[in-house]
């Protein structure tokens, strides 16, 4: 089995890359993981689709082209025109 940290080297783009690998393998833990960060509740008929490094509807790009286009880490879309977009900060400080 491959390792799930070793796909990217900055460490955003590890855990991203983690959480969205597991996600994408399992809709009750992705529309769980939805609902827990935003509150929204996708239908179970709803089609999701989860991206890494690109935006829908658009080809993944390397770690580099991502970093210099300024893409997200992650989207989670659906048919519909819902989107959330996850861009990780591991090193970000804490929130007072």
């Amino acid at each position: 089995m491959r390792n799930l940290f070793d796909q990217y080297t900055h460490p955003e783009n590890r855990l991203t890359h983690a959480l969205v690998s597991s996600i994408a393998q399992d809709r009750y833990l992705l529309r769980e993981f939805i609902k827990w960060t935003t509150g929204h509740t996708i239908a179970k008929n709803e089609t999701m689709h989860v991206t890494e490094q690109s935006l829908p509807d658009q080809l993944e790009e390397s770690e580099d082209e991502a970093t210099r286009k300024g893409l997200p880490d992650a989207c989670i879309y659906t048919e519909n025109g819902w989107i959330l977009i996850i861009e990780s900060k591991v090193a970000a400080k804490k929130a007072s």
